[in-house]
């Protein structure tokens, strides 16, 4: 299975465990390295059940699938929909994400992957950022929205699905 978190990090989000997978014996590797980031999903979470993957999912789809125009509004121009890590009072909410994104990613040493999944990737801001470094990227979402963001944007390297984690299985 995935990760799941462990815990919170100085801006008080949840932070994923990363999990470094061997490619050698592990269906769910691609390449030589591949990180997996996930929040509140492990084993003991329940969500396995498929009345609950369900439910998450309709609730995630009544929650996000509003229009990406209303979050647009309020959100930072990479959608970034969580908890942003500022330096000073004088950070924008733009350059405040920026550092969250890139404290996750240098923190896991998702620019050395080969492939990275990115369990509810909202809006693709780490996707893109692994695009710009030339590493493969699959996000997954339960907003059909968000997914039609992702897609639109056309970021190499990058898949998304509209899938829950527990049926992920990843494309040879």
């Amino acid at each position: 299975g995935g990760s799941h978190a462990t815990g919170a990090d100085a801006t008080g989000c949840a932070l994923g465990r990363p999990e470094r997978r061997a490619g050698r014996g592990n269906p769910h590797a691609t390449g030589a390295d591949a990180v997996v980031f996930a929040a509140g999903a492990g084993p003991g979470s329940g969500v396995e059940r498929k009345d609950t993957v369900d439910r998450a999912a309709a609730a995630v789809r009544h929650h996000y699938d509003v229009g990406n125009e209303f979050y647009a509004l309020w959100l930072d121009p990479s959608l970034t929909y969580s908890c942003a890590l500022r330096a000073s009072a004088d950070d924008t909410l733009e350059v405040a994400q920026e550092r969250k994104l890139r404290y996750h990613l240098d923190a896991v040493g998702a620019d050395a992957a080969t492939r990275v999944l990115d369990i509810g990737c909202g809006w693709g801001a780490i996707l893109k950022r692994l695009s710009d470094k030339g590493v493969a990227a699959t996000g997954l979402t339960l907003s059909p929205a968000q997914a039609e963001h992702v897609r639109t944007a056309g970021w190499p390297g990058v898949e998304v699905r509209t899938e829950h984690w527990v049926q992920y299985e990843p494309a040879e």
